[in-house]
Protein backbone atom coordinates (compact mmCIF):
# COMPACT_ATOMS: atom_id res chain seq x y z
CA UNK A 1 0.00 0.00 0.00
CA UNK A 2 0.98 3.48 -1.38
CA UNK A 3 0.96 6.30 1.79
CA UNK A 4 1.67 9.66 1.00
CA UNK A 5 3.54 10.58 3.91
CA UNK A 6 5.94 13.63 5.32
CA UNK A 7 8.98 12.79 7.15
CA UNK A 8 9.80 13.97 10.85
CA UNK A 9 12.78 16.26 9.43
CA UNK A 10 10.54 17.58 6.62
CA UNK A 11 8.16 18.35 9.65
CA UNK A 12 10.88 19.95 11.78
CA UNK A 13 12.46 22.10 9.17
CA UNK A 14 8.60 23.44 8.00
CA UNK A 15 7.82 24.39 11.65
CA UNK A 16 11.21 25.95 12.31
CA UNK A 17 9.47 28.70 8.99
CA UNK A 18 9.38 31.89 10.86
CA UNK A 19 11.34 30.71 13.69
CA UNK A 20 12.13 34.18 15.31
CA UNK A 21 8.56 35.07 14.85
CA UNK A 22 7.64 32.44 17.68
CA UNK A 23 10.23 31.67 19.99
CA UNK A 24 11.68 33.88 22.88
CA UNK A 25 15.60 33.32 21.80
CA UNK A 26 16.84 33.35 25.26
CA UNK A 27 19.96 31.26 25.90
CA UNK A 28 20.53 29.67 29.19
CA UNK A 29 22.84 32.20 31.19
CA UNK A 30 22.57 33.52 34.39
CA UNK A 31 20.73 36.92 33.97
CA UNK A 32 18.23 33.92 32.04
CA UNK A 33 18.61 31.44 35.18
CA UNK A 34 17.88 34.25 37.98
CA UNK A 35 14.23 34.54 36.88
CA UNK A 36 13.63 30.81 36.18
CA UNK A 37 15.38 29.92 39.60
CA UNK A 38 12.62 27.00 39.72
CA UNK A 39 14.37 25.47 36.75
CA UNK A 40 18.41 25.93 37.37
CA UNK A 41 18.76 22.35 38.14
CA UNK A 42 17.09 21.42 34.45
CA UNK A 43 18.72 23.92 32.40
CA UNK A 44 22.32 22.65 34.20
CA UNK A 45 21.62 19.38 33.34
CA UNK A 46 20.53 20.14 29.71
CA UNK A 47 23.14 22.40 29.14
CA UNK A 48 26.04 19.73 30.27
CA UNK A 49 24.09 16.87 28.10
CA UNK A 50 24.26 19.30 25.39
CA UNK A 51 28.18 20.05 25.87
CA UNK A 52 28.53 16.01 26.00
CA UNK A 53 27.06 15.26 23.36
CA UNK A 54 28.98 17.69 20.53
CA UNK A 55 32.48 17.45 22.48
CA UNK A 56 32.45 13.50 23.20
CA UNK A 57 29.82 12.26 20.56
CA UNK A 58 30.82 14.38 17.79
CA UNK A 59 27.19 15.35 17.69
CA UNK A 60 26.20 18.49 14.89
CA UNK A 61 22.96 19.85 17.21
CA UNK A 62 22.94 23.62 16.06
CA UNK A 63 22.73 26.90 17.39
CA UNK A 64 19.70 26.57 18.98
CA UNK A 65 19.16 22.77 20.41
CA UNK A 66 17.44 23.62 23.62
CA UNK A 67 18.37 27.16 23.87
CA UNK A 68 14.72 28.85 23.13
CA UNK A 69 11.47 28.73 24.76
CA UNK A 70 8.46 28.11 23.65
CA UNK A 71 5.76 31.46 24.16
CA UNK A 72 2.68 29.67 24.37
CA UNK A 73 4.11 27.22 26.69
CA UNK A 74 2.25 23.70 27.41
CA UNK A 75 2.47 20.54 26.19
CA UNK A 76 2.50 20.01 22.21
CA UNK A 77 0.05 18.03 20.37
CA UNK A 78 0.27 15.00 17.39
CA UNK A 79 -2.56 13.30 15.50
CA UNK A 80 -1.87 9.54 14.75
CA UNK A 81 -4.74 8.09 12.41
CA UNK A 82 -5.12 4.51 11.28
CA UNK A 83 -6.73 1.76 9.61
CA UNK A 84 -9.68 0.19 12.12
CA UNK A 85 -8.84 -3.23 10.71
CA UNK A 86 -5.27 -3.03 11.19
CA UNK A 87 -2.01 -1.09 12.30
CA UNK A 88 -1.36 1.05 8.90
CA UNK A 89 -1.73 4.59 8.22
CA UNK A 90 -4.17 4.52 5.57
CA UNK A 91 -3.27 5.53 1.93
CA UNK A 92 -2.91 9.26 0.97
CA UNK A 93 -2.79 10.39 5.40
CA UNK A 94 0.62 11.66 7.06
CA UNK A 95 2.16 9.36 9.21
CA UNK A 96 1.19 11.95 12.10
CA UNK A 97 -0.35 15.69 11.80
CA UNK A 98 1.08 18.00 14.12
CA UNK A 99 -0.62 20.92 16.19
CA UNK A 100 1.61 22.62 18.14
CA UNK A 101 -0.44 23.41 21.51
CA UNK A 102 -3.59 23.76 20.37
CA UNK A 103 -5.39 20.46 21.82
CA UNK A 104 -8.99 21.74 20.25
CA UNK A 105 -7.66 21.40 17.19
CA UNK A 106 -5.62 18.08 17.35
CA UNK A 107 -9.48 16.94 19.01
CA UNK A 108 -11.64 18.32 15.92
CA UNK A 109 -9.60 16.53 13.52
CA UNK A 110 -9.55 13.29 15.36
CA UNK A 111 -13.01 13.96 15.23
CA UNK A 112 -13.50 14.64 11.61
CA UNK A 113 -11.16 11.15 11.03
CA UNK A 114 -13.54 8.94 13.37
CA UNK A 115 -16.21 9.85 11.49
CA UNK A 116 -14.41 8.51 8.44
CA UNK A 117 -14.14 5.23 10.47
CA UNK A 118 -10.55 5.51 11.08
CA UNK A 119 -8.94 4.67 14.36
CA UNK A 120 -7.34 7.89 16.31
CA UNK A 121 -5.03 9.28 18.98
CA UNK A 122 -4.11 12.48 20.36
CA UNK A 123 -0.72 12.39 21.48
CA UNK A 124 0.51 15.08 23.77
CA UNK A 125 4.63 15.69 25.13
CA UNK A 126 6.79 18.40 26.33
CA UNK A 127 9.49 16.96 23.90
CA UNK A 128 10.14 17.17 19.67
CA UNK A 129 12.48 17.57 17.79
CA UNK A 130 11.75 21.16 17.77
CA UNK A 131 14.05 21.17 20.56
CA UNK A 132 12.43 24.06 22.65
CA UNK A 133 12.56 24.69 26.53
CA UNK A 134 9.56 24.72 28.16
CA UNK A 135 7.33 24.29 31.67
CA UNK A 136 6.18 20.48 30.72
CA UNK A 137 9.72 19.17 30.38
CA UNK A 138 11.11 21.21 32.90
CA UNK A 139 8.72 19.05 35.48
CA UNK A 140 9.69 16.03 34.89
CA UNK A 141 12.59 13.93 36.51
CA UNK A 142 16.21 14.47 35.43
CA UNK A 143 16.77 11.28 34.31
CA UNK A 144 13.63 11.40 31.95
CA UNK A 145 15.38 15.05 30.89
CA UNK A 146 17.88 13.65 30.20
CA UNK A 147 16.59 10.72 28.03
CA UNK A 148 14.16 12.95 25.83
CA UNK A 149 17.09 15.09 25.44
CA UNK A 150 19.90 12.20 24.14
CA UNK A 151 16.87 11.38 21.89
CA UNK A 152 16.19 14.33 20.84
CA UNK A 153 19.71 14.94 19.99
CA UNK A 154 20.23 12.09 17.53
CA UNK A 155 16.96 13.85 15.02
CA UNK A 156 18.79 16.62 14.94
CA UNK A 157 22.66 15.71 14.25
CA UNK A 158 20.67 13.34 11.30
CA UNK A 159 19.04 16.09 10.16
CA UNK A 160 21.89 18.54 10.33
CA UNK A 161 23.66 16.13 8.39
CA UNK A 162 21.47 15.96 6.12
CA UNK A 163 20.60 11.97 6.28
CA UNK A 164 17.00 11.11 5.79
CA UNK A 165 16.03 7.27 7.07
CA UNK A 166 12.72 5.77 7.52
CA UNK A 167 10.95 7.30 10.57
CA UNK A 168 10.66 3.59 12.39
CA UNK A 169 13.95 2.90 12.17
CA UNK A 170 14.98 6.86 13.53
CA UNK A 171 12.71 6.97 16.19
CA UNK A 172 14.12 3.38 17.74
CA UNK A 173 17.51 4.17 17.26
CA UNK A 174 17.04 7.32 19.27
CA UNK A 175 15.44 5.55 21.82
CA UNK A 176 18.44 3.08 21.92
CA UNK A 177 21.25 5.67 21.92
CA UNK A 178 19.47 7.38 24.75
CA UNK A 179 19.79 4.37 27.24
CA UNK A 180 22.73 3.63 26.73
CA UNK A 181 24.36 6.56 26.48
CA UNK A 182 22.31 8.53 29.65
CA UNK A 183 23.53 5.24 31.56
CA UNK A 184 27.35 6.09 30.61
CA UNK A 185 26.48 9.83 31.15
CA UNK A 186 24.80 8.82 34.83
CA UNK A 187 28.02 7.65 35.84
CA UNK A 188 29.96 11.41 35.68
CA UNK A 189 26.50 13.39 36.90
CA UNK A 190 25.27 13.93 40.19
CA UNK A 191 22.28 14.85 38.54
CA UNK A 192 20.60 11.60 37.62
CA UNK A 193 19.58 8.91 39.99
CA UNK A 194 20.82 5.53 38.65
CA UNK A 195 17.96 3.09 40.07
CA UNK A 196 15.52 6.09 38.69
CA UNK A 197 17.06 5.69 35.37
CA UNK A 198 16.76 2.11 35.41
CA UNK A 199 13.13 2.08 36.08
CA UNK A 200 12.59 4.30 33.62
CA UNK A 201 14.37 2.32 30.80
CA UNK A 202 12.74 -0.89 32.24
CA UNK A 203 9.53 0.59 32.18
CA UNK A 204 10.14 1.48 28.41
CA UNK A 205 11.42 -1.18 27.19
CA UNK A 206 7.87 -3.72 28.76
CA UNK A 207 6.35 -1.64 27.17
CA UNK A 208 7.56 -1.57 23.41
CA UNK A 209 7.46 -5.57 24.47
CA UNK A 210 3.97 -5.38 24.84
CA UNK A 211 3.08 -3.32 22.50
CA UNK A 212 5.10 -5.36 19.98
CA UNK A 213 3.11 -8.99 21.03
CA UNK A 214 -0.13 -6.94 20.86
CA UNK A 215 0.46 -5.91 17.20
CA UNK A 216 1.63 -9.56 16.21
CA UNK A 217 -1.62 -11.20 17.39
CA UNK A 218 -3.69 -8.30 15.82
CA UNK A 219 -1.79 -9.34 12.25
CA UNK A 220 -2.53 -13.17 13.46
CA UNK A 221 -5.78 -11.92 13.68
CA UNK A 222 -6.80 -15.23 15.83
CA UNK A 223 -7.79 -13.28 18.86
CA UNK A 224 -10.43 -10.50 18.98
CA UNK A 225 -8.85 -7.31 18.54
CA UNK A 226 -11.12 -5.68 21.32
CA UNK A 227 -9.41 -8.50 23.36
CA UNK A 228 -6.09 -7.82 22.56
CA UNK A 229 -6.93 -3.72 23.10
CA UNK A 230 -7.96 -4.37 26.40
CA UNK A 231 -5.32 -6.75 27.29
CA UNK A 232 -2.48 -4.66 26.67
CA UNK A 233 -4.37 -1.74 27.92
CA UNK A 234 -4.43 -3.10 31.38
CA UNK A 235 -0.45 -4.52 31.09
CA UNK A 236 0.54 -0.80 30.28
CA UNK A 237 -1.58 0.57 32.81
CA UNK A 238 -0.54 -1.75 35.61
CA UNK A 239 3.34 -0.97 35.02
CA UNK A 240 2.43 3.15 35.05
CA UNK A 241 1.79 2.55 38.27
CA UNK A 242 5.09 3.21 39.51
CA UNK A 243 6.56 4.89 36.74
CA UNK A 244 7.21 8.56 36.36
CA UNK A 245 4.99 11.28 35.57
CA UNK A 246 6.91 11.55 31.83
CA UNK A 247 6.26 7.77 31.15
CA UNK A 248 2.64 8.17 32.13
CA UNK A 249 1.79 10.96 29.87
CA UNK A 250 3.88 9.13 27.07
CA UNK A 251 1.71 5.96 27.24
CA UNK A 252 -1.60 6.70 29.50
CA UNK A 253 -3.93 6.30 26.44
CA UNK A 254 -6.81 4.47 25.36
CA UNK A 255 -5.84 1.92 23.14
CA UNK A 256 -6.51 1.11 19.55
CA UNK A 257 -4.71 0.80 16.02
CA UNK A 258 -3.50 4.49 16.11
CA UNK A 259 -2.20 3.95 19.66
CA UNK A 260 0.02 0.79 17.65
CA UNK A 261 0.58 3.00 14.60
CA UNK A 262 2.27 5.88 16.89
CA UNK A 263 4.37 3.39 19.05
CA UNK A 264 5.13 0.80 16.85
CA UNK A 265 7.90 3.58 15.36
CA UNK A 266 9.50 3.66 18.40
CA UNK A 267 8.83 -0.18 19.54
CA UNK A 268 9.09 -2.45 16.53
CA UNK A 269 12.78 -2.48 15.73
CA UNK A 270 14.11 -1.15 19.22
CA UNK A 271 15.61 -4.88 19.99
CA UNK A 272 16.87 -4.93 16.47
CA UNK A 273 18.72 -2.15 16.89
CA UNK A 274 19.76 -2.93 20.21
CA UNK A 275 21.65 -6.15 19.17
CA UNK A 276 23.09 -3.66 16.54
CA UNK A 277 24.26 -1.41 19.01
CA UNK A 278 25.87 -4.55 20.96
CA UNK A 279 27.60 -5.82 18.07
CA UNK A 280 28.77 -2.21 17.53
CA UNK A 281 30.96 -2.44 20.68
CA UNK A 282 28.05 -0.41 22.45
CA UNK A 283 30.04 2.67 20.64
CA UNK A 284 27.73 4.89 20.45
CA UNK A 285 30.07 6.92 17.92
CA UNK A 286 29.97 4.33 16.12
CA UNK A 287 26.26 3.71 16.44
CA UNK A 288 25.36 7.39 15.35
CA UNK A 289 27.82 6.88 11.72
CA UNK A 290 26.45 3.24 11.42
CA UNK A 291 22.65 4.69 11.49
CA UNK A 292 22.95 7.82 9.67
CA UNK A 293 24.59 5.52 6.28
CA UNK A 294 21.01 3.82 6.21
CA UNK A 295 19.25 3.94 3.13
CA UNK A 296 15.55 5.64 3.11
CA UNK A 297 14.15 2.17 2.11
CA UNK A 298 12.77 0.36 4.89
CA UNK A 299 13.14 -2.80 3.88
CA UNK A 300 16.88 -2.46 2.69
CA UNK A 301 17.28 -0.78 5.98
CA UNK A 302 16.28 -3.82 7.87
CA UNK A 303 18.69 -5.94 5.96
CA UNK A 304 22.02 -4.22 6.41
CA UNK A 305 20.98 -3.64 10.16
CA UNK A 306 20.48 -7.82 9.93
CA UNK A 307 23.60 -7.93 8.11
CA UNK A 308 26.00 -5.39 9.43
CA UNK A 309 27.04 -4.80 5.97
CA UNK A 310 26.43 -0.80 4.76
CA UNK A 311 26.68 -0.84 1.34
CA UNK A 312 29.57 1.23 -0.30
Amino acid sequence: MKTSTISRRKFIRLSSIGVGAILSATPFNASFAATHSDYIVQLELIDNIKSYCRNHLGMRLGSYFYTNWEINDGYLHYLYVSDKHQVSVPSGLQEFYYFGTDFKAAQRAADNFRLKGYHTMVYRTAGTSATLLNKALMSYSMDAIAMIVFHEALHVHLRNTKKDIPLSIEEAAADVLAKYVAKTYQKESDLIKRRSLRRTVKTMEYIYKTVNHSCEDLEKGKIDQDIIFNKCYKRIKNKLKKANSYQQTRFSYPVNNAFFVRNSYYSKYYFDLEKLYKKLDKSPERFIDFIGKLPKNLDAALLIIKTQKLIS
